[in-house]
């Protein structure tokens, strides 16, 4: 009996491992995949397009570094077509389709899963803030069976339960900021990515060029590397291989100013006219960015007249309800490239509130990247992170 009674023990911290069912402070599960998920390309293309082209002009807000997470976004924004009451409109402006629900569930399975050296994990939560409206019991178990988890907390307390919630649950550090005093409903996405090498890489110092000016950075050397690579009038770029990601750096040409690129683009270019290349001589700095956005005017865009009401179906029947409207949006993102790999957080935040709306010959190619570049960490070819680089600051 001890050792069924041990099993028995073990299966259940496996289940809450995987689950956020059994949690008193809000209801919901979470994906947790030990295989790779597999998601229809022209879906994935449809909704990250959608989701770089609203989030890449905020890169360029500032001349610093700076980076965004299209795949958080677009879970996110998932997250609100999943309580809109008129979801195929929102969704169609989203990148998805009319089969949004399908396509939703596939993102969050595919945005969910662990390795030995790589693991990428997310979760969504929808929180009702303050004492003004009332979640409706029903319509939180529906959305919860769709991996959307679900929690009412107080003005007071809800960042705090907010980041203990996705702490718990996919181990993400990002805490909640306290942008609003006001009742209001939020929908949130986290996304946390490790992808580390097989072996710790070599730290090199190598030339970098600000304004002009040469510094010496730690780099990732890649001479003799087989990549991926393309280049045309405007820039060059190439794609590096770490473990379950890639590393895709796009680098301007001497003239070419980097807010002159469109980063999304330029992959796109890559991935249909790329080839095998070595590097004869290369290499790669080091990187560690983090960035505040605040999206607000891209989110609120989407229902620029008015015609799209939010989380109704997450409430009670109310006057309330009905005028529900998004008002405020952020995006948190950590990002770094070591020579360890590469690791990466989001959260974003979306409220809404009623008052307010080899042996064969490869062409020889050289690629020192010696100056300001676009980085875009791919799963799959999907854009976890973009990262628009200045200054290597590692």
């Amino acid at each position: 009996m001890r050792g069924k009674n041990k099993l028995l023990f073990l299966a259940c911290l496996l289940l809450a491992s995987c689950s956020s069912g059994g949690a008193s402070s809000y209801i919901g599960q979470i994906p947790c995949n030990d295989h790779k998920m597999k998601l229809n390309l022209d879906n994935q293309n449809a909704i990250m397009k959608s989701a770089s082209d609203d989030l890449i002009p905020f890169l360029n807000q500032t001349d610093e570094n700076s980076v965004c997470s299209p795949a958080c976004y677009a879970l996110a924004l998932g997250g609100v077509v999943s309580v809109s009451t008129n979801a195929e409109k929102f969704a169609q402006r989203c990148g998805y389709s009319a089969d949004y629900k399908n396509e939703y569930g596939e993102l969050l399975n595919f945005l969910n899963w662990s390795g030995k050296k790589s693991l990428i994990r997310s979760a969504i939560l929808h929180q009702q803030i303050g004492p003004t409206y009332k979640f409706s019991e029903q319509k939180r178990q529906q959305v919860a069976d769709d991996y959307i988890s679900t929690m009412v907390s107080s003005l007071d307390s809800y960042d705090k339960e907010a980041s203990e919630f996705f702490n718990k649950e996919i181990d993400l550090g990002l805490k909640v900021p306290k942008f609003t005093n006001e009742d209001a409903v939020a929908t949130y996405s986290g996304l946390r990515v490790v992808d580390s090498f097989e072996n710790e890489r070599s730290e090199m110092s190598k030339s970098f060029y600000v304004d002009g000016k040469e510094i010496s950075v730690p780099a990732l050397n890649i001479d003799w590397s087989l990549v991926k690579y393309y280049q045309n009038e405007s820039y060059s770029c190439m794609s590096y291989r770490i473990n379950s990601t890639d590393l895709f750096i796009v680098l301007p040409n001497d003239g070419v100013d980097l807010k002159d690129i469109n980063p999304y683009t330029a992959f796109n270019e890559f991935d249909k006219n790329g080839k095998l290349s070595r590097v004869e001589y290369g290499y790669v700095p080091y990187f560690k960015v983090n960035s505040d956005l605040n999206i607000s005017k891209a989110v609120i865009s989407k229902d620029s007249h008015s015609e799209t009401k939010y989380f109704d179906a997450l409430l009670e029947e109310s006057k309330q309800s009905e005028q529900m409207m998004i008002d405020n949006a952020i995006q948190i993102n950590e990002f770094e490239f070591s020579k360890r790999g590469v690791k990466g957080e989001s959260l974003t935040i979306i409220t809404s509130k009623n008052t307010s709306v080899e042996i064969e010959e490869y062409p020889k190619v050289n690629f020192k990247v010696n100056k300001p570049f676009y980085a875009i960490s791919l799963y799959e070819n999907c854009p976890l992170f973009i990262a628009k680089i200045v200054r290597p600051n590692l």
